[in-house]
């Protein structure tokens, strides 16, 4: 699950009380956005193919669409996977490198331990997908129950020859969650709670459900996560992730992954220590406890004798420090109280407003964007804003609290030496979105795709925020981003758009060039019957510098 509150996914039948419509609200005015289009319900995860430069998003039931863009026409999609083909039913990972589609997630059946899997399709000549599995788990204590977050999110490391992938915690903070009996006295078991390090080249991988074997494997890269839902590099290499904490009202986290590092899942969360990990917990005093909350509701929170220890010795790597000025609540385990902590010295919060459930994370590796953006970070904020302290909206469940919700934020990153780790300072950017789910960064272009909710009034959508373009960026590719036409096409295939001078150079899937032409004018028509029917690669390049990438598919010539 993206985090506990989204009870939709589990229980449908909740009514959400929004507007009929979104409508994103930027603060920035060099920011320009739009629609792209709508999509389909549960959609969690949105990248970009540069093999056959379209875009592509996944549901949570296991589908896998392709977006079509033809000049003057709305954007479309088209279905070209689902379970069968890739074998995950709970879907909540993608990644994408060159024409190779990643997934992770699991597969989940009614009375029976599930597994996690990561799939891969490979993009074909014919324009087809090739599926093989590249990870599956041995069977483990996962289930349909109300806290099992599974494996999710998953990205390439620079170099493209490993993936890293998430595994969830399959507990709120800890608690034994038996999910219907199948797993008595259960909490965390060896294959949850961590981040994965896997070879792209695997094929069959198993990963045991065994605490010597996975430690031995390599594969373990750092433990200690709840609900690690997205993962990113910056441009120099660092790994991050975004933290969504349980029911309690502890800060959400944005962690910097290092290698064999412990992030405290379940004995710290937010900064905040677990309170059932102390003997003479009481539960009815934990002034972080809403009780309105499901975990609470279902008698999750109790005094807990047998509730494991922290190891002696165990070095806990915490949340990054965030010093706002927004997305920095912090409620008060002593008082209970909301403080705004960026306006309120000698407070810190490690890194969110809880509930806030960051998603969407994603940097500006290539410099790519212009202005005051050059280089940062940005996450999304998932959960409906709560305007007042109570962290809870009738109707709705858990929300940030004082916090607008549902929202994109920038982040500046500065490495504090003291402590050896970055402090980041966090601004809201854009606003109004319904419950976006994830980005992908293109260029100067931001996509923004919503999630949406099963029976609910709002169809989800593809938001796209065009940000000032860097002149000096390494890449600035896709200005247009669609200029090639007809696709599919019988032979004849017009680039439109460019300029005279324009290098425009063909290539196979493998990337074997074929043709290269030189533009004349902003349209450069080309005779391509001879090729076989298939997919080719379009790359556009001016003064050495690419400035496009495509796809033509040469169809029935």
């Amino acid at each position: 699950m993206i985090r506990k509150e989204l009870y939709f996914l589990i229980l449908p039948f909740l009514v959400h009380t929004y507007s009929s419509e979104g409508q994103a609200i930027i603060m920035n005015p060099d920011i320009q956005h739009e629609q792209l289009m709508d999509v389909q319900p549960m959609a969690v995860r949105i990248a970009k193919c540069d093999g056959d430069g379209h875009l592509y998003y996944i549901s949570f039931n296991g589908d896998v669409y392709r977006i079509d863009q033809e000049p003057g026409l709305p954007a479309t999609d088209a279905l070209i996977a689902t379970d069968a083909d890739h074998g995950i039913n709970y879907l909540q990972g993608l990644a994408i490198s060159d024409s190779t589609i990643y997934l992770s997630g699991n597969y989940k059946e009614a009375g029976v331990p599930g597994h996690g899997i990561v799939a891969r399709g490979q993009l074909q000549v014919n324009g087809t997908w090739l599926w093989s599995n590249l990870m599956t788990t041995e069977p483990y204590a996962s289930s349909a129950h109300l806290f099992d977050h599974a494996f999710s999110g998953l990205c390439l490391n620079p170099s493209k020859d490993s993936i890293i992938v998430c595994s969830g915690s399959r507990t709120d903070h800890g608690e034994v969650q038996v999910s219907g009996g199948m797993f008595p006295g259960y909490r965390e078991v060896p294959l949850t709670s961590s981040i994965f390090r896997l070879p792209v080249t695997a094929n069959n991988l198993i990963l045991q459900n065994d605490s010597a074997w996975l430690s031995a494997s390599g594969y373990v890269y750092a433990r200690g996560f709840r609900n690690a839902f997205d993962v990113a590099y910056d441009k120099n290499g660092n790994l991050f992730a975004v933290e969504n904490s349980g029911d309690r009202d502890d800060p959400d986290e944005l962690n910097w992954i290092q290698q064999g590092h412990h992030y405290g899942f379940p004995w710290v969360m937010g900064g905040n220590f677990t309170g059932q990990q102390t003997l003479s917990y009481d539960p009815t005093t934990d002034l972080l406890i809403n009780h309105g909350c499901l975990a609470w509701q279902n008698n999750f929170f109790y005094n807990d004798p047998g509730y494991p220890q922290m190891p002696p010795g165990l070095v806990i790597t915490q949340g990054l420090r965030n010093s706002g000025p927004d997305a920095d609540t912090w409620r008060s385990p002593a008082t209970g109280n909301v403080i705004d902590v960026s306006s309120t010295p000698g407070y810190q919060i490690r890194t969110f407003t809880s509930h806030k459930s960051p998603l969407g994370l994603v940097f500006d590796q290539t410099d790519a964007l212009g202005g005051n953006y050059t280089g940062d970070g940005f996450v999304l904020g998932y959960t409906m804003g709560c305007s007042d302290s109570s962290g809870y909206v009738s109707g709705y469940g858990l929300a940030p609290a004082l916090d607008v919700g549902e929202d994109l934020l920038q982040m500046k990153f500065t490495f504090d030496p003291l402590f050896s780790d970055y402090i980041i300072s966090t601004t809201r950017i854009a606003s109004g979105f319904k419950s976006p789910v994830d980005a992908a960064l293109v260029g100067n272009v931001l996509y923004v795709i919503e999630n949406g909710y099963p029976g609910g009034p709002n169809i989800p959508k593809i938001w796209k925020l065009t940000f000032p373009d860097n002149a000096t960026g390494i890449e600035t590719i896709l200005k247009n981003e669609r200029t090639i036409f007809p696709v599919p096409s019988k032979g004849i295939v017009n680039v439109k758009g460019g300029s005279a001078g324009d290098v425009v150079i063909i290539s196979d899937i493998t990337g074997k060039v074929l043709h290269k032409y030189t533009a004349g004018s902003s349209l450069l028509q080309m005779n391509l019957s001879h090729l076989a029917d298939g997919y080719y690669l379009v790359n556009v390049f001016n003064s050495d510098q690419k400035i496009y990438n495509g796809k033509i598919i040469i169809a029935g010539n």
